[in-house]
């Protein structure tokens, strides 16, 4: 294809871009956020077709070309400025002339915070271009994780059924040269432990007094200790991180006594009185049990 028809074409194709953001059409958007009528599609996780790795790179181009277009989540969580800079440095500025490999990068700086679908996103369902960015994410890092444990967690009624993704059967444009090959990493078993917060905190709680020494700072310095050198040369664990410190066990939220707690009786749903579940989590039982004792007492 030549660069005059390519180009044009890319006009074209930002052109109806353009065009679905009108104000109109943003406003049909902004309706449907408010009114709660944003839809989201169900995700086919245990369908074989949701890891195969071609549907997901061809998706990947089709959002990302959209979201390049649109810009409206610059001021997000750095997955989107990620996207425009590799874009920017291209030739093209286009998102076919970005290799497929970089895309990784834009995965890992998404934090699943759902605030791009939820409220800025003007192509989220119904709209026709269908725009699912934390779920588009979700399913990059669920291919990663599928490929690093060697096996999909998918089942055969899963697989009896048509697998629905929107726009799986476009064709994303590609520039001659760019590889379509995407990136995955494979996280190694000490990594994979350190992912399982819940035994982490159980370990380290044990021996809080002394995992608190080794991950605090030096007193009176912004320097780390020389454990957490030893720590990030193991576990790529930067030395200079903030991290969380522990509770002994007997001060968790899973073995905290209330009965010493003054509940607000003035609170507006004391006379109610519903009945409420808390999820603590591994944040509020092992290293933040005050946060889970706050709301007990409303």
């Amino acid at each position: 294809m030549s660069f005059w028809r390519a180009s044009a074409l890319r006009g074209l194709r930002r052109a109806s871009t353009f065009a679905a953001s009108t104000p109109a059409a943003l406003c049909r958007s902004s309706i449907a956020h408010e009114s709660g009528k944003a839809e989201r599609r169900p995700v086919q996780w245990q369908h074989p077709d949701y890891y195969k790795e071609e549907k997901l790179e061809e998706e990947m181009r089709r959002v990302l070309d959209v979201c390049h277009g649109c810009r409206a989540c610059f001021d997000l969580c750095d997955s989107f400025p990620t996207l425009f800079k590799m874009v920017d440095e291209t030739t093209a500025g286009e998102v076919s002339a970005v290799p497929s490999s970089s895309f990784k990068d834009v995965v890992d700086q998404c934090t699943l915070c759902d605030m791009c679908f939820s409220v800025t996103c003007p192509y989220v369902p119904p709209h026709p271009l269908e725009i699912d960015f934390p779920h588009l994410m979700l399913r990059y890092r669920a291919v990663e994780q599928a490929k690093a444990s060697g096996s999909a967690p998918t089942n055969h009624e899963a697989a009896a059924e048509p697998f629905h993704w929107p726009h799986e059967h476009e064709a994303a444009e590609v520039d001659e040269g760019v590889s379509r090959t995407l990136a995955f990493d494979k996280p190694s078993a000490l990594k994979q432990a350190l992912l399982d917060t819940d035994r982490v905190g159980a370990l380290a709680s044990r021996v809080a007094p002394v995992a608190n020494w080794a991950l605090a700072r030096e007193r009176g310095t912004d320097k780390p200790r020389p454990v957490r050198k030893v720590i990030e040369s193991v576990t790529d664990l930067s030395a200079v991180a903030d991290l969380p410190s522990y509770v002994s066990p007997s001060e968790q939220l899973v073995n905290s006594n209330l009965d010493g707690v003054k509940v607000n009786t003035n609170a507006p749903a004391y006379a109610s009185r519903p009945k409420v579940i808390i999820y603590a989590t591994c944040l509020g039982n092992y290293n933040k049990p005050s946060l889970g004792l706050g709301t007990s007492i409303w």
